[in-house]
């Protein structure tokens, strides 16, 4: 009997510690193709760019290498590999863009991640001091 009591105690407690954190909302950690609203720069930074869901949630997209022009490109497109439009926006994918003579502009996609509070104050710190260095 106390065994029974014991375990019924132990499972109320996980229960209730569990249940205030189910009840929050979780932001969407899957950036899907077809909820892309707008994308933008990170100043003096074009190996990376945020992409905005209609959410407003942000991303922070990271390429292979320098992708020229994504610092003034007024539209770009993001090519899955999968080719489906609820699928995530991943490693492996592409941003497409116009480069300066017009040609488009393929960067592969290395990275995805939500972009936080934290991390946008550290990278205006860094155009900041990119900007005053020269």
């Amino acid at each position: 009997m106390k065994v029974i009591l014991a375990a019924a105690m132990a499972s109320a407690a996980f229960l209730a510690a569990a249940a205030p954190a189910s009840a929050q909302p979780r932001p969407q950690q899957c950036l899907r193709n077809n909820q892309i609203d707008s994308f933008s720069a990170i100043r003096g930074d074009e190996r990376n760019i945020i992409l905005i869901d209609r959410f407003r949630n942000k991303y922070k997209v990271g390429f292979n290498r320098v992708c020229d022009g994504v610092d003034f490109n007024g539209s770009l497109a993001i090519r899955n590999r999968s080719n489906f439009g609820l699928s995530c926006v991943s490693r492996g994918d592409e941003v497409i863009s116009r480069g300066f003579a017009g040609q488009r502009e393929r960067c592969v996609i290395t990275s995805v991640q939500p972009y936080t509070a934290a991390m946008e104050r550290a990278d205006r710190r860094d155009a900041r001091e990119r900007r005053y260095s020269r």
